[in-house]
């Protein structure tokens, strides 16, 4: 009985899996829920950062870095790739919503790396983290934040080119990254449609994307390479 017990509780579990297929992704009050949360735990460290005046990343790791208000970051980190590479893989979001599948990639990315690279976090580094979750803390999402968003990315790229004291080439995996997600999300503002349902009267449309999204992030890719 037992046994029976356990199989037809691994069997349900996996038939959930198999619906969950079935989706082009998750319902998004789970991401209202955990956001909520995450801004809270964003905000604790932003203001720890503050108080100890860490504006921009360090190439030293102090034990200020280690300070539980910046390891429960961390928290946030995990659950974001957690959630991300759950979504990915147990519903149909490559399918349906390739856009956001290439997003979460790159976001899974840039979390693993700040796992590992703790120096980085700081105020400066937390901005766009605070303004993600601010736009999905709501039910009605404003567009407005999304280029505050944009924005901030861009801020923080030239920041740590400019003023962080991070080596020649920690600074130039930090800003690739970032800019990678940056150059994406400014192609996918003005081709508003999913790349796998392409169509050939949208071509205009994906040629002037591209290139708007060329233009306003070439400059760093430039610098990244004469500097």
């Amino acid at each position: 009985m037992i046994l029976h017990k356990i199989y037809s509780e691994i069997e349900i579990f996996f038939r959930r899996i198999q619906m969950s297929k079935d989706l082009a992704g998750f319902n998004p009050e789970i991401y209202f829920l955990l956001n909520r949360l995450w801004i809270i735990q964003t905000l604790i460290c932003m203001f720890y950062c503050m108080k100890i005046k860490k504006y921009l990343p360090s190439i030293t790791i102090t034990n200020n870095s280690k300070h539980i208000f910046i390891s429960q970051f961390n928290f946030v980190l995990l659950t974001y790739t957690v959630l991300y590479f759950t979504e990915i893989l147990y519903t149909h979001l490559i399918i349906f919503r390739f856009n956001s599948f290439i997003h979460h990639t790159i976001a899974i990315i840039i979390f693993i790396f700040t796992i590992f690279n703790q120096n980085i976090i700081c105020v400066s580094y937390l901005i766009p983290y605070l303004i993600h979750s601010l736009y999905w803390c709501f039910q009605v999402q404003y567009d407005y934040l999304l280029y505050i968003y944009n924005i901030s990315l861009i801020l923080v790229i030239f920041l740590i080119i400019c003023f962080s004291n991070l080596t020649k080439k920690f600074k130039f995996q930090v800003t690739i990254i970032a800019l990678v997600l940056f150059h994406f999300n400014v192609f996918t503002h003005f081709y508003d449609n999913d790349l796998n349902h392409f169509e050939k009267e949208k071509l205009f449309k994906l040629i002037k994307s591209l290139i708007l999204s060329f233009l306003a992030a070439t400059p760093f890719y430039f610098y990244l390479i004469y500097n």
